[in-house]
């Protein structure tokens, strides 16, 4: 069973230490010394003065439990294992670990691109396998997203489309060039959507080269016998040949695709 990263944020009057167990007073929880780590949340403000809650400093607790826990508290998934981030660079985004001391960073120190309440309670899943493809909601505006707070799961505004924190993930990515980085939330592909997609690409390219073969043979015919080159020939030649053309670069370009931006380029014109 997958483990699930689990952060809690509480006062320091809800928990209390005895006989190496962290012990939640309402009784939700136990755990055993070895099992959590424990920091007091930095909640500096203008005056760099913590800011306390009726006295009671919050403090941050985070373990690592079973996957059970999903169904008790909101779970988000982060794309890569612990230490790693999404990298840009050969043509392609890859994970790849941090070049810094810091090996992992939970949800508190994303830089949220999404909207979503954090809840005192949450867990981070971590890994997702599968293809999946990145919302830009900047750029995109039915393609803004909320987190529920309730369950963690991923809603598309637009649609109301609802995805599972086995659905979609959230990840940093940086690009080889700069050391800039941003959370971007990424989706899985229909598993049906692939399927009938690799048929289709599979059949378009073939279709179109037997095109190719027929527009071949035309074009062969009217340039072989010279009663058939008049005007009328001559611009059914002329559209022959630009159709082959096109369906030819078509067919090559599905069946070698190339993400040299020079030879897409030629490819339009």
């Amino acid at each position: 069973m997958s483990k699930v990263l689990v952060d809690y944020t509480v006062k320091t009057d809800a928990i209390t230490f005895k006989e190496n167990v962290l012990s939640w007073i309402d009784g939700t929880k136990n755990i055993k010394s070895g099992d959590f780590c424990i920091d007091v949340v930095n909640t500096l403000g203008k005056n760099k003065t913590k800011k306390t809650f009726k006295g009671q400093q919050l403090l941050f607790v985070r373990t690592c439990e079973d996957y059970k826990t999903c169904k008790a508290i909101p779970c988000v998934r982060k794309c890569c294992t612990d230490g790693e981030t999404y990298v840009r660079g050969n043509d392609t985004t890859f994970c790849k670990n941090y070049e810094s001391n810091i090996k992992f960073q939970s949800f508190p120190g994303w830089k949220i691109n999404v909207n979503f309440s954090k809840s005192p309670a949450f867990g981070v899943l971590r890994g997702l396998d599968c293809p999946k493809f990145r919302l830009d909601p900047d750029s995109f505006l039915d393609e803004a997203h909320i987190i529920n707070a309730s369950d963690g799961s991923l809603i598309i505004r637009s649609t109301k489309k609802t995805y599972s924190n086995s659905q979609y993930c959230l990840e940093n990515v940086r690009s080889l060039r700069s050391k800039d980085q941003k959370l971007f939330t990424f989706v899985c592909f229909d598993s049906k959507v692939i399927g009938n997609d690799r048929i289709r690409f599979k059949m378009y390219p073939v279709g179109l080269l037997i095109s190719c073969c027929f527009y071949a043979l035309t074009l062969l015919v009217y340039m072989s016998i010279a009663k058939l080159r008049n005007l009328p020939g001559k611009i059914l030649i002329c559209l022959v040949s630009n159709l082959f053309s096109a369906y030819m670069g078509i067919a090559l370009g599905q069946l070698w695709p190339t993400s040299k931006e020079n030879v897409c380029f030629i490819s339009d014109i």
